[in-house]
């Protein structure tokens, strides 16, 4: 079996330190933060604390000054995804196993239909409760990666993946059913981080408020309805353990598209509503919630 032995990252974010710094330990400089020539200065300028620790990471503009690399993972936002797929590109080989910790059921597509020789693992981030804010990432709970293969020729390159992981010792857990599971997911994401960012609320003002917290549920419940119109079926004890997890995050914490609209950043809109309106319009589905999420978190956007 091959063995990952360096390490690309795109997107230096609240995901990409976290599993970052736990690549890094067992790597050092083989495991490389790979970005452009305006990041690059940025970065060097402004020191990054995770923790309250310093975070000495290797950047690389440049495939010359590195090497073609075993594993990229893409850890940005969708927004930058396309720019982060073309300054990616001359380090990855036809050997090169790639996964992507971006949130919603797209962007494996996207990177499939990039590159088109390689195994694209489809992966799950969660349970994490990491914020990135003036150049610090603080979090209380590392969370863990959810992956699995949905055809049986990204078996070896699986293999190699969890053998990774078991190395560098990344929290994982293995999927029996990954695409289901992505979309459990991203019936969660419209829920929790449409409502958090449409209302400027922490996960509190959902513990706290049932008015918000049935607007989660209902938001939650339409991507169930077109979900099951793709023969993906999500139960509402699924809905029901993922109301309990957010009961259990800290009050005053956030998911990541309300941390977005509070620092004035493109939130991953497309990744949710974005994508469950078009398939609820093919299959003659009303997603009322879902609308209304959208055009709220569309003019936030606009006032920026």
């Amino acid at each position: 079996m091959k063995e990952i032995k360096t390490v690309g990252m795109i997107g230096r974010g609240a995901i990409g330190v976290i599993f970052g710094r736990i690549i890094q330990q067992t790597l050092n400089d083989a495991m490389v933060f790979i970005v452009d020539a305006q990041r690059l200065t940025k970065y060097q300028q402004y020191p990054l604390y995770s923790n309250g620790q310093l975070c000495n990471f290797r950047y690389c503009t440049n495939v010359k000054d590195f090497q073609t690399v075993d594993l990229m993972i893409y850890a940005t936002k969708f927004p930058a995804l396309n720019n982060a797929i073309e300054i990616s590109k001359p380090f990855i080989n036809d050997d090169t196993i790639i996964i992507s910790t971006l949130n919603g059921i797209s962007s494996e597509d996207i990177l499939r239909d990039t590159f088109k020789n390689n195994n694209v693992i489809r992966c799950i981030a969660q349970k994490m409760d990491s914020v990135y804010q003036n150049n610090e990432v603080n979090y209380s709970s590392t969370g863990e990666l959810v992956v699995g293969i949905d055809n049986e020729h990204q078996k070896e390159s699986f293999d190699t993946l969890i053998h990774f992981f078991d190395k560098v010792h990344i929290p994982y857990v293995i999927s029996d059913d990954i695409v289901h599971d992505q979309w459990s997911k991203l019936m969660l994401n419209c829920g929790v981080n449409q409502v958090c960012a449409a209302y400027n609320i922490p996960y509190g003002g959902i513990q706290d408020n049932q008015i918000m917290k049935n607007k989660m549920i209902e938001t939650m419940k339409e991507v169930q309805t077109v979900a099951q119109c793709m023969n993906i079926i999500l139960t509402d004890e699924e809905i029901n353990q993922w109301v309990k997890a957010i009961d259990a995050l800290g009050h005053d914490a956030m998911p990541s598209m309300r941390q977005d609209v509070l620092a004035h950043r493109k939130t991953e809109l497309e990744l949710f509503s974005g994508t469950i309106i078009p398939l609820a319009k093919k299959y003659h589905i009303e997603v009322p919630q879902n609308k209304y999420l959208y055009e709220i978190i569309q003019h936030i956007e606009s006032q920026y």
